[in-house]
């Protein structure tokens, strides 16, 4: 039986769901260095907002409060996004 989700935070940072949490920081800290705006190349033509590497972030930083968090990631493990607004 799985939980009513579709574990789309686990997506966000690379993990599985039974990921412990020395894998969560690892990946959270590694996606955080390659999507970081200081270590982005100059785009040459311009490019659009969708092409901006650093446009995960938010989703990133997310993804890892919950993530980090035991309760919150319990509340989001059995009952999805929205319980983890309580949970925090």
């Amino acid at each position: 039986r799985h939980p009513p989700h579709d574990y789309t935070l686990y997506d966000v940072l690379h993990v599985s769901p039974n990921a412990t949490a020395a894998d969560i920081v690892r990946s959270y800290r590694r996606l955080c260095r390659r999507h970081h705006p200081d270590k982005q190349q100059p785009r040459r033509g311009g490019g659009t907002k969708d092409d901006d590497p650093t446009s995960g972030l938010p989703q990133i930083r997310e993804a890892y409060d919950i993530l980090k968090n035991d309760a919150a990631r319990l509340a989001y493990h059995r009952y999805g996004l929205w319980s983890t607004a309580q949970a925090l």
